[in-house]
């Protein structure tokens, strides 16, 4: 009976251990999309489930629709399309045209534009971002070096600040009604008040700060370096340097996934992105993109990133957006849920119609810095494999035997009471 007994909980725990329920996947590039030239800045509309991606060197949107990876409309907008920010009370995209200093206004219903801003405080617009608390769009100025605040209900500039700020791109920051501006051309991180319009600190960086991304989970701020090759963490409480990660050649831009706890940075120079753990400030895992990845955009509803393939900032030729799958379950957020988000970043590709191209492989893994290693995220399997099933039958057929052997033990007694009783 022991032997049979060991012998049983063996058979269960290799079964248990040889073939186990869950998988570890990490992120992985999932699809390439081909759209206008020189894709530049990217949004995600959660409402409809499109990626809108503003083709700098076309002059037009592409949208994405992220169930497909296929692009299913382009929109003409002003000259030299940048930055593009979400704002989910209109149901509307704000599009910075450096080329024709204007913000185009484009409706998520229809997708097309409803209004085009225009005045001193869309000069060479660059980089923008959405303030929910405000119902304002802050659009930095390469041209007067200002930040100017756009109302979203008249579609008028509401005010003008922070003088000598040519900012590259900018990160709102919800808890503390900040706006963060990053400057290319200085070595500092700007902190304007969206309730004062005011600027309210200064934050030593190194210089060439590009991309900027929030992270609310950790109540930080996180800056691509592209002259130091490092990406540096800032604290919203102190408005201090707390943290420098190392990353590839050229950082630029930065999007914060809530989902997994990470912030993933474009590497121009390298033509890689980099994962970002919040958790440590270490590097996870690096992954191959396209030429020159700058902007990007996180859609909780599939749990993917979309970065924007600059490329040459001249070409002419059609651009392509990587889109990146962080391996985990995805969301079903709402635009409330999910809150203002927007990206900038530089210049370069024209738009076709719906060319996709999908990758049935993950990209191989380029080599990532000292200290790196790759990620690993669970995920889940939905059916049980041959083997633990074959397993499970070989015990429930030696519980089968124990049982039978057990009632032939119990009568066996009996019939030999019987006997002696006759005897």
């Amino acid at each position: 009976m022991a032997p049979v007994l060991l012998l049983l909980f063996l058979l269960l725990v290799a079964g248990g251990s040889a073939v186990p329920f869950a998988r570890a996947e990490g992120p992985s590039v999932v699809a390439s999309v081909t759209v206008g030239a020189a894709p530049d800045g990217v949004a995600y509309d959660p409402s409809n489930g499109h990626v809108y991606v503003s083709d700098a060197g076309s002059d037009t949107v592409s949208v994405i629709a992220d169930g497909s990876n296929a692009v299913i409309r382009n929109i003409s907008v002003g000259s030299r399309p940048d930055g593009i920010a979400y704002d989910p009370d209109k149901g509307e995209l704000f599009i910075a045209n450096g080329g024709s200093n204007s913000v185009s206004v484009i409706s998520d219903r229809d997708d097309e534009v409803v209004e085009t801003v225009t005045g001193p405080g869309t000069a060479q617009a660059t980089s923008i971002v959405y303030d929910a608390a405000m119902g304002e769009v802050f659009v930095s100025n390469g041209q007067t070096g200002n930040v100017s605040a756009i109302s979203d209900s008249t579609y008028r500039v509401a005010a003008s600040e922070a003088e000598g700020i040519a900012g590259s791109d900018m990160a709102y920051d919800p808890a503390r009604g900040e706006v963060f501006v990053s400057g290319s051309a200085s070595n500092f991180v700007a902190v304007l008040s969206d309730s004062t319009d005011r600027l309210v600190a200064t934050i030593p960086v190194g210089y060439h700060a590009y991309g900027i991304a929030y992270d609310p989970a950790r109540g930080e701020v996180f800056v691509a370096n592209a002259a130091a090759n490092v990406v540096e963490v800032i604290s919203d409480s102190t408005d201090r340097v707390v943290a420098n990660v190392t990353v590839f050649s050229s950082p630029t831009g930065v999007v914060y996934d809530p989902d997994r706890g990470e912030v993933y940075v474009g590497n121009d120079g390298s033509n890689t992105v980099a994962v970002i753990s919040d958790a440590n400030d270490s590097v996870v895992a690096t992954l191959d993109a396209g030429a020159s990845p700058t902007s990007m955009a996180y859609d909780a509803g599939r749990g993917e990133t979309f970065v924007a393939d600059t490329g040459a900032p001249s070409s002419t030729a059609p651009g392509t957006v990587t889109v990146i799958s962080d391996g985990s379950t995805p969301s079903t957020l709402t635009a409330s849920s999910i809150g203002p988000g927007s990206v900038t970043g530089s210049s370069t590709s024209f738009p076709p119609t719906t060319t996709t191209t999908t990758s049935s492989s993950p990209a191989s893994t380029a080599s990532a810095p000292a200290g790196a290693s790759s990620i690993s995220l669970a995920g889940t399997s939905s059916s049980l494999p041959w083997t633990y099933v074959a397993v499970l039958t070989v015990d429930a057929a030696l519980l089968a035997v124990l049982a039978s052997l057990s009632m032939v033990r119990r009568r066996r007694p009996g019939r030999e009471e019987r006997s002696k009783e006759g005897g």
